[in-house]
């Protein structure tokens, strides 16, 4: 009797083996023919017309589309046409409307938006749809709020439990994060939003982050930093990408030559702006030709960023020529017309917190199957049941 007991145990087990084989097969297979996502282009159709735009504005004019003019929006130019680049956090949701000069709350009385999970919890879903489905819902819920630029995904490796912003970024693997950050932005961009994908790059230690200089070698730098930032500008085609605050090889990431110009836009073909993380600008002409295109930032007045009033005084002074003011212009202009604050009628207009988008987040939130996944609960049920 023993003898049997153990012969359909091993039996019992062999079958339970063999489905959970069949069945990562099954998973390999629909993997294997999951859609690639690929971004739009940023067009130039409209250049005729945007230089048009650039050679009726004055100098004023055009340097302050080049920084905030509120906590997250640049200049708009009203005369003109051009409105104000309308920017908002972030990784879980838009954020609450917050004061134009402050970090109060602007006291709204209708300000919901639907909590989605973070970027951990999209990644752990090894989905490339839901992190789809992620970007497009969110897009919705950006524009019913009439924004132009989501400051997100932060693509950033995990490297401690003790980094500030930890949470946002998505895993400690380079492949993962980039097979989740491409849906994610095309999705999003789908909606007439831009992505601005951060913090670019080796932004990775809440100690120092200010100012830490991350040295590395060109292989670490190649094979663990840069995949997903590399990815999310080649394939996904994303709009903007954030400098980060820190140095890399001595030189702030914000008016980094090697980062910006050669690596992103030179070598990746980067067509998107380029805009600083909030107070992470260093200086005036170095940053504009390193190729950052917009400062934002908080502890000051607007007017006393470094791309603001001391940049109209290094144009006049003749230190730096317009024609470089208007290249950054010329992007800003771009990027807008691409995700139809300008030019166009049918925008789409979103919708918010709804019972639709709340079903996107449970399914990504509760969404954890995958091929490993399967084979221990199989694993799992054998030793239990022998």
């Amino acid at each position: 009797m023993k003898n049997k007991m153990i012969y359909l145990s091993a039996t019992l087990a062999f079958v339970l083996f063999a489905s959970c084989k069949n069945d990562a097969k099954s998973e390999v297979s629909e993997t294997a023919q999951t859609e690639e996502y690929k971004g739009k282009e940023i067009g130039s159709e409209h250049d005729a017309e945007i230089d048009k735009l650039i050679s009726q504005m004055t100098l004023e004019e055009k340097i302050g589309m080049l920084h905030g003019n509120s906590m997250f929006s640049t200049g708009a130019v009203e005369h003109l046409g051009i409105p104000e680049l309308k920017m908002a956090d972030g990784p879980l949701g838009v954020r609450e409307e917050i004061s134009r000069d402050n970090w109060a709350p602007a006291g709204l009385t209708n300000d919901f938006a639907t909590y989605y999970p973070a970027g951990g919890g999209l990644a752990a879903t090894w989905n490339a749809e839901m992190a789809h489905t992620f970007g497009n819902s969110l897009g919705e819920e950006l524009r019913a709020r009439d924004k132009d630029m989501l400051l997100s995904p932060a693509i950033n490796m995990v490297r401690t439990p003790l980094g500030g912003r930890t949470y946002e970024y998505m895993s400690e693997d380079p492949f993962l994060n980039k097979k989740i950050a491409v849906p994610l932005i095309v999705g999003l961009q789908e909606k007439d939003v831009m992505a601005c994908v951060k913090h670019y790059a080796a932004n990775n230690q809440e100690t120092n982050r200010d100012f830490v200089d991350v040295q590395m070698d060109e292989r670490t730098l190649r094979e663990i930093y840069l995949p997903a930032f590399e990815a999310s500008v080649k394939e996904a085609k994303a709009y903007a990408i954030m400098g980060a605050y820190n140095k890399f090889r001595g030189e702030y990431l914000c008016e980094n030559d090697y980062m910006l110009n050669k690596i992103l836009r030179d070598e990746w073909g980067f067509k998107g702006v380029v805009v600083s993380d909030w107070a992470a600008v260093h200086s005036t002409v170095k940053s504009l030709k390193s190729g950052l295109d917009i400062e934002m930032g908080t502890p000051k007045p607007f007017n006393e960023f470094f791309l603001a009033d001391k940049l109209i005084a290094t144009v006049k002074a003749g230190e730096i020529a317009e024609t470089e003011i208007d290249l950054h212009v010329k992007r800003i202009l771009r990027v807008l017309f691409q995700v139809k604050a300008m030019g166009a009628k049918d925008r789409t207009k979103g919708s918010i917190a709804t019972e639709a988008h709340y079903q996107d987040a449970y399914k990504i939130a509760s969404r954890r199957y995958c091929i490993v996944e399967k084979q221990q609960q199989c694993i799992a049920f054998k030793i239990g049941r022998s």
